[in-house]
């Protein structure tokens, strides 16, 4: 007579895990060494957003600190205008309410003077991004 247990299949054994311990270390250096990763936080404008995208990734290639004020510009509110004489500009959206940006134009005139000491590399990557926008390259 044969046992109940006899009748009972034990599922296969799982094979053996895969070290992924390399692979992990190789994805983790890779992005140790690709700098910041920039994302656009003003959400309320969504039309330039690649345009601000690509003008934190130029401005970070001369200064990863002119990267992080146009971020901090942008976050709080602000458009990129294309612009005849530097490629485009940086209009401040004004909100009294302060909710989609800044509440009057003293106080984005008093904060911007953090850009003031880049002014040339940050014109000259306004410059660029429209040079990057007329070719092609990127989009709106």
């Amino acid at each position: 007579m044969l046992e109940l247990w006899e009748h009972i299949k034990y599922p296969a054994m799982p094979p053996p895990p895969i070290s992924v311990t390399p692979i992990v270390t190789k994805q983790l250096n890779m992005f140790e060494q690709s700098g910041w990763m920039y994302q656009d936080l003003y959400p309320r404008s969504p039309y330039d957003s690649n345009l601000w995208i690509e003008l934190f990734i130029i401005a970070d290639k001369t200064s990863p600190e002119i990267a992080k004020r146009l971020e901090f510009v942008r976050t709080v509110g602000a458009n990129l205008i294309l612009d005849n004489t530097y490629g485009f500009i940086i209009k401040p959206i004004i909100d009294a309410t302060g909710t989609n940006g800044w509440t009057t134009i003293e106080q984005y005139n008093t904060e911007r003077q953090c850009l003031e000491p880049y002014y040339k590399e940050i014109t000259a990557a306004l410059k660029e991004l429209r040079h990057l926008y007329n070719t092609g390259q990127i989009g709106a």
